[in-house]
């Protein structure tokens, strides 16, 4: 993969030569240290790349990154064979994004300039490359956006909104399990056992979290020790360790603590 350092301002349009060759060769492009941009190519010009600069929508912010995190769906998509996921060059890839609030859209009052927060960019369904991670600048929605605690690292916190937001789908979304949903203090026992196979991982450990502020009791699968003792204290009926184990004796497992 061709990664392409390319610059635009804000308040003008910058013109960029980028060899004719080269665009033929580049499965991907990456674009990094724009302002947050559309990209298109004039294909009657030697290798031109036209850099525009994007507006805020009512409902968004302006993220300058401080971290981004990589996830595995960021290379998945561009073997996706589905035209919903295939990918469209160029593009800039990324979900996840941590830094600072820049600019605010119309009619955003629940941030402001100076704000540290997280984001998640929605690019798999908006399409739209100012929502993409890995770039300077990144357009968020202000409800998949969130503050940071001052305890807590750009870097940490960007690795919570895709795994955070898959887990929220996959519990509450009602075209899934449609669960109660979570509160900021946990939600009264609702005396129903849930089962979250591979609690260690980024979707599996948000997940038992939400689940818990939900009112529900977790089982969780792990596959190694250092796993099993990270998810102790999280509020778990049991943590099974899978490695080596049948899935009969997995079974009876859940049976008795049920």
């Amino acid at each position: 993969m061709w990664v392409l350092p390319l610059w635009v301002s804000v308040a003008q349009l910058e013109v960029v030569n980028c060899p004719r060759h080269l665009l033929a060769s580049c499965d991907s492009v990456m674009v990094l240290q724009n302002i947050n941009t559309r990209i298109a190519f004039d294909t009657t010009n030697t290798g031109l790349i036209l850099l525009y600069a994007s507006p805020l929508m009512m409902e968004s912010i302006l993220i300058r990154n401080r971290a981004i995190a990589v996830n595995p769906v960021d290379g998945n998509l561009q073997a996706a064979p589905e035209p919903r996921w295939s990918v469209k060059y160029p593009v800039i890839p990324g979900s996840d994004v941590a830094g600072v609030v820049v600019a605010v859209g119309p009619n955003v009052t629940s941030f402001k300039e100076g704000d540290r927060v997280l984001g998640h960019g929605v690019v798999m369904f908006t399409r739209e490359l100012q929502c993409c991670a890995f770039q300077a600048h990144t357009i968020v929605r202000t409800n998949m956006a969130s503050e940071i605690p001052d305890n807590i690292s750009f870097e940490s916190a960007a690795v919570i909104p895709l795994g955070f937001s898959t887990a929220a789908c996959g519990l509450f979304q009602d075209t899934f399990l449609n669960l109660q949903l979570p509160t900021v203090l946990p939600q009264k026992q609702t005396g129903k056992t849930l089962l979250i196979w591979g609690g260690a991982s980024s979707v599996g450990s948000n997940a038992i979290q939400l689940a818990v502020a939900a009112g529900y009791k977790v089982i969780t699968t792990a596959s190694a020790k250092t796993s099993m003792e990270a998810l102790i204290g999280k509020t778990l009926v049991g943590a099974i360790d899978c490695i080596g184990q049948e899935a009969a004796k997995i079974l009876s497992y859940l049976r008795v603590v049920r």
